[in-house]
């Protein structure tokens, strides 16, 4: 069941971390010092790490039952000051979509989510009670894949002998303490490293996982196998 709230009030209930701004097409002043080393001060790189820095705070308010994921459509424009060597972040509008994914009761409310990062975001947008929407949703965590070596009988996809017509892609759900994850359409593997393991660069460790995966072309409904965290 998805359930889907947009944006209307503005009252903080839930205060989430802040976060450096970092950041392709516009360019900032300088470089950015960012989790994952040096970045260029450009718009793309600013979305992505405040989309990244929410999605950890919104992970550490649910944790442990839910994750989520963070996704900022439009991007940023940078704003000068007087002083030419400085200057800010804005966006002229921001459509922010959350997805949570997991099992049981939340935490906090998902209206105390949404109020959370309207309250972090409302000072970054000009005039955030029209241009700043800031849509939840929830999806049920897909259930943890089962141990082969107890009952190989009991899934085909580790036994290639009883299932030859299995896809590479279902075959390798077999990996021991691994999870699944259904892919929805503009998914990148970076988007899935980041929501599973914190980070993009662990994108090989998915592909590894499902033989026969085309990163280049990502097909909503595709059930990946997700390892561990490497």
């Amino acid at each position: 069941m998805r359930t889907t709230i947009t944006a209307v009030a503005l009252v903080p209930l839930l205060l989430l971390g802040a976060c450096a701004p970092q950041l392709e097409g516009t360019r900032g002043y300088g470089a950015i010092i960012t989790d994952e080393g040096i970045k260029a001060n450009n718009d793309r790189n600013h979305r992505d790490d405040v989309s990244q820095h929410l999605t950890r705070d919104i992970d550490a308010a649910l944790a442990p039952n839910w994750t989520a994921r963070v996704r900022i459509d439009e991007l940023p424009t940078w704003i000068s000051t007087t002083d030419a060597n400085d200057g800010d972040w804005r966006w002229s509008r921001a459509t922010v979509h959350i997805t949570l994914i997991g099992a049981g009761s939340l935490a906090h409310t998902i209206e105390e989510i949404r109020q959370g990062v309207l309250d972090y975001l409302t000072p970054r947008v000009h005039s955030p009670a029209t241009n700043l929407t800031v849509l939840v949703v929830t999806e049920a965590a897909a259930p943890p894949a089962a141990n082969p070596a107890a009952n190989p009988a009991a899934n085909p996809a580790a036994n290639p002998a009883a299932n030859p017509a299995a896809s590479p892609v279902t075959s390798s759900v077999a990996v021991r303490g691994s999870r699944t994850y259904t892919i929805q359409a503009g998914d990148t593997l970076a988007d899935i490293s980041t929501l599973f393991y914190g980070a993009p660069e662990h994108w090989r460790v998915l592909i590894n996982a499902n033989p026969g995966l085309n990163p280049a072309a990502l097909a909503p409904g595709t059930v990946l196998v997700i390892p561990a965290r490497p």
